[in-house]
């Protein structure tokens, strides 16, 4: 979902987080787990059950079923985050985009920090999904909020 790369200092510094999840998942203390894709040369040495998700993550498990049933939890909880960004009045296609159905920008240098964390931009239609912003902007302006 996002091109975000992870420094290799984060990586080090939480290497063993996800290395203490991925060893309870492989003595069973841990059913399954999330797993950030940039462990997963570390995900394939293990022996475990994996398939890539959304959002940088790899779910994990000892058995095929597992990964099965946390795919399909995944999905539906999906939809589920798609219907709300859309009820919370973000644009579909910047909705699009952050579930990774479009190209997305997120942190990108050409967006200014005022329309940063609202939501995530489309490549292709920055233009129209910063003009909702804009009029949020404005509105906050006529209460005096800004």
């Amino acid at each position: 979902m996002n091109n975000q790369k992870m420094s290799p200092h984060i990586k080090k510094r939480i290497k063993p987080h996800y290395m203490t999840i991925m060893h309870a998942v492989l003595d069973g203390t841990k059913p399954t787990a999330l797993i950030h894709k940039v462990f997963e040369k570390e995900i394939k040495e293990s022996g475990l059950h994996y398939e890539k998700l959304h959002f940088d993550q790899i779910v994990v498990a000892k058995t095929k079923k597992k990964v099965e049933d946390m795919v399909d939890l995944h999905n539906r909880f999906l939809r589920l985050h798609e219907e709300l960004g859309l009820k919370l009045g973000f644009p579909h296609t910047a909705v699009q985009a952050f579930m990774g159905k479009t190209k997305a920008m997120f942190q990108d240098e050409n967006i200014p920090k005022t329309y940063q964390g609202f939501f995530a931009f489309s490549v292709d239609h920055f233009a129209e999904e910063k003009k909702i912003i804009d009029k949020w902007h404005e509105s906050a302006k006529k209460r005096g909020m800004q």
